[in-house]
Order: C-alpha cells, then sequence, then structure tokens
C-alpha cells in the first residue's frame, strides 16, 4: 500500500491542467448514460458523475495509464495498421465510452477510487495484477505502461502498449467477467516535456482560444443572430447568413429539418420554393465528406466541405452552391456530423478544418514579388560578371597613347 500512496501523491503533485482523452469499456453490462460525453469533462465531473454513470455496479476496475495521451493519437484509429488493435476490438465487442478531454483523468479516477487502490509498473507479472482483484472485493488497480515519449517511432510505442494492454485484460477477464477497463494517459502530449522531434502542435485556432473549448457562439459582430443553430445527438451545425442569387435571405430563423446526419430546409422564392439537403457520409481512415442538391438536382460547390475524424468543417468567407441558375451560398458556415452511438449532443463544435488553404491570395502575392526581385537580382549578378576589364594599358617608360582627333 506504501506503493499505491507514493503513486497518488506523485499524481497529485505532476499532473496541473491537463487535458487528456480518456477510453472506457466494460466487459459485462451496458455503457450507461453520460450526458457530456463528446466535450471537455471538468475534474470534479469526471469523478462525480461520469465514472459512477458508466461503471455502475462494477466494483473492481483496471486503469492503464500512458505517460502521455493526445486526441491526434487516435487519429489512427481506423487506420489498417492501427497501433490501437486491441482497444478497437474492446470498443467495438463490449459497451465503451471515449470522452475527447477530461481534466486531469488520473487524478479523477483516485478520487472516485478511494481507498482499495493499487499500483503496478508493467515490469510486474501478470499474476500479481490478477491476485489483487480476487483477493478483493471491490478495488481500482492501475497499471503504469511503458513511456511513449522520446521513442524513435511513437507509433510502434503505441502498438506496444495495446498488446500490452490486449494481453492483460485477456488474462484478467478469466477471473473477472464484469471487469471495466479504463486507457488514459497522466499528461497530453502536448504537455509532456519536450522531445528530440518537439511536441509542439502545429493547428489553426480560428474559433477557439488557447484554454477554452470553441462555442457554438462566434465572436463576430456582423452575426450577432445566426440564420441556422442546430445542436442535435448526430449533427452539429451554424450558418450565419444565407445568400440566394447574392440577395441575403430576410428570415431571422430558419427550420431545419435533421435527419442522422443529413439536414435539409425550405427558402421561400417569388417563383417557386427552393429545397436544399446536404448529406454527410463518413470515409474510411476517419475522414467525413459531403454532398448537396437543391431541388433534388446534385449541386456544384465552390470550396469541398469535408474534415478529418475529431474536426468540424469551417467557412467565413462563404460556401457556394449551385445548381443550374440558382446559386446559394453560406456565410460563415460550420457543421460537424457527430458519428458513433456513444456520443451524446454537446453544445461544442471540435476544432475547425478551414476552408482557407495554405495557399491564400496574399500568400501568392508575396510569393510572385520574392519571384520578380530573384529575376532582378539573377539578371544584376549576370551584369556584374559580364563587366571586362581593359586589355591595353599606358606605359609611362614607353611611347605615349594618342588618339587622333582628325581623320
Amino acid at each position: 500500500m506504501f506503493a499505491s500512496a507514493l503513486f497518488l501523491s506523485s499524481v497529485t503533485l505532476t499532473l496541473c491542467s491537463q487535458n487528456v482523452p480518456v477510453v472506457m469499456w466494460k466487459l459485462g453490462g451496458d455503457a450507461g448514460t453520460i450526458a457530456n460525453v463528446g466535450k471537455h469533462i471538468s475534474n470534479s465531473e469526471f469523478s462525480t458523475a461520469s465514472l459512477p454513470a458508466f461503471i455502475g455496479d462494477q466494483k473492481k476496475t483496471l486503469v492503464f495509464v500512458q505517460d502521455a495521451l493526445s486526441v491526434e493519437d487516435y487519429s489512427l484509429y481506423h487506420a489498417e495498421d492501427t497501433p490501437f488493435r486491441n482497444i478497437k476490438s474492446a470498443i467495438v465487442n463490449y459497451p465503451s465510452i471515449y470522452i475527447e478531454s477530461v481534466e486531469n483523468p488520473v487524478n479523477a479516477i483516485t478520487i472516485w477510487g478511494g481507498k482499495s487502490q493499487t499500483y503496478h509498473e508493467i515490469a510486474d507479472n501478470i499474476h500479481g495484477i490478477s491476485k489483487d482483484f480476487t483477493n478483493n472485493d471491490k478495488i481500482t488497480v492501475y497499471v503504469h505502461l511503458p513511456t511513449t515519449i522520446n521513442t524513435e517511432s511513437r507509433k510502434a510505442a503505441l502498438s506496444h502498449n495495446d498488446e500490452i494492454i490486449g494481453e492483460i485484460v485477456s488474462s484478467v477477464r478469466k477471473t473477472e467477467p464484469d471487469l471495466a477497463v479504463v486507457f488514459t494517459g497522466r499528461r497530453s502530449l502536448w504537455d509532456a516535456p519536450s522531445t528530440s522531434n518537439g511536441n509542439k502542435r502545429i493547428s489553426r485556432h480560428l474559433l477557439e482560444s488557447s484554454t477554452d473549448v470553441p462555442s457554438t457562439e462566434y465572436a463576430s459582430s456582423a452575426c450577432k443572430d445566426p440564420i441556422i443553430q442546430e445542436v442535435s445527438s448526430s449533427l452539429l451545425l451554424y450558418v450565419c447568413a444565407i445568400q440566394v442569387d447574392g440577395k441575403l435571405v430576410n428570415e431571422t430563423k430558419l427550420p431545419v429539418n435533421v435527419n442522422g446526419t443529413s439536414f435539409s430546409f425550405t427558402l421561400s422564392a417569388p417563383d417557386s420554393d427552393i429545397k436544399f439537403a446536404m448529406k454527410f457520409t463518413p470515409l474510411p481512415g476517419g475522414a467525413w465528406e459531403s454532398s448537396a442538391k437543391i431541388n433534388g438536382i446534385n449541386t456544384k460547390i465552390n470550396q469541398d466541405v469535408y474534415a478529418p475524424s475529431g474536426f468540424s468543417y469551417h467557412c467565413t468567407p462563404g460556401t457556394t452552391f449551385k445548381s443550374g441558375n440558382i446559386t446559394i451560398t453560406f456565410k460563415e458556415f460550420q457543421v460537424e456530423p457527430l458519428y458513433g452511438g456513444s456520443r451524446n449532443v454537446s453544445s461544442s463544435f471540435s476544432r475547425p478544418y478551414d476552408c482557407i488553404g495554405m495557399m491564400s491570395v496574399p500568400i501568392l502575392s508575396s510569393l510572385f514579388i520574392v519571384l520578380i526581385l530573384t529575376l532582378i537580382m539573377a539578371w544584376a549578378l549576370t551584369m556584374i560578371m559580364n563587366i571586362k576589364t581593359m586589355d591595353r594599358f599606358d606605359d609611362p617608360k614607353g611611347a605615349s597613347i594618342s588618339v587622333p582627333l582628325t581623320d
């Protein structure tokens, strides 16, 4: 128990305000109901509400703690050579929950677990871990996985830890069929000590601050009342304004029909009503794409509406859909389809995947100016290199050079 106390104190001292993803699954029972799954959960909310709601009557919990874990690690989840092979199998076959951001999850679990807790380094044999469960009616067992920081390949390190998780869970579930399992990290990868390659996250924060989860309400003075603002269990949708053939739609709030990860609405027009429908489809590898129709006819889009898994699509300048002689433009458009039955509704988008690419007009203009200056410099250097010295010089000891002025 001394090792347990040492572990708990070290967790309390080392964890500040780390936001880390958490995956939980149960070998028996159902997933329960957690109202805030899919968004940021505070330390106290996770320990007092989320953990009890999910784990329920399970009295024995196995917690795998990795030194560093981030949302970006799960971008490899849907890959064919995913490093999370055993975790993926558990999520598919058992009731499971994935929470994208939890404040100090290990600290929250220790508060929830109470006094019946033990700690194992991965060097301990699996028999010792199974023995802890056999000798206790209610217990939380922590397993500290090998480091993934400063390794040659993070993917290989994640795969190695996944194999360890699969081996331990497979051994323990022979005697503990109702076991609850948690996999998380002590800190975010980007808050961990910097490696030789660096842990700096490079991303664009257009709609979010450095500390808060982005809200559906935007800090845009030009958009006080969005025409569309839908929040459902399967779709998050925000549109500031809509233009039809260049003219702004005057409706204050537009009724939208949401069906799964599709939505549609009808606009009134002088000649006939215009029906717009948009559908979102998941892609292999964890991304999603979209298709749109106006009056049942496929549209041409000026910007493809798609994003990787865990991101929302955002476009401030305008996303234009054209079909025949009808053009519809969404101003300040953001959308995110929510896939997975375990994810409940939340009021905030994930990080934005913006429609403004890396090669914008100012960047191209700057590159063009640099190219012009480079050509001028090259021409100047060529002129300097072609300067030739005189082939004859005046000799003071000989006859002076005379230049006749008359023919």
